[in-house]
C-alpha cells in the first residue's frame, strides 16, 4: 500500500529531484532562520563593541 506518510523502517528509494527539494528546502530554513537571527542579534553585538 503507497501511502503519503514515508514509512520509516523501510525508506524507499526516493527519485533525486524529490530528495534535493526536501534538503534544500530544510537548509533554506535553517538559512533563513540563521538569517532573521543574524538580523535581529547583528545590530546588537554591534552596538556592544562600539560602546567600549
Amino acid at each position: 500500500m503507497r501511502g503519503g506518510a514515508p514509512q520509516l523502517e523501510r525508506p524507499s528509494p526516493e527519485p533525486e529531484g524529490q530528495r534535493w527539494a526536501s534538503w534544500s528546502l530544510e537548509v533554506a530554513a535553517a538559512a533563513a532562520h540563521s538569517q532573521l537571527l543574524t538580523s535581529r542579534l547583528g545590530p546588537l553585538i554591534f552596538r556592544e563593541k562600539n560602546a567600549e
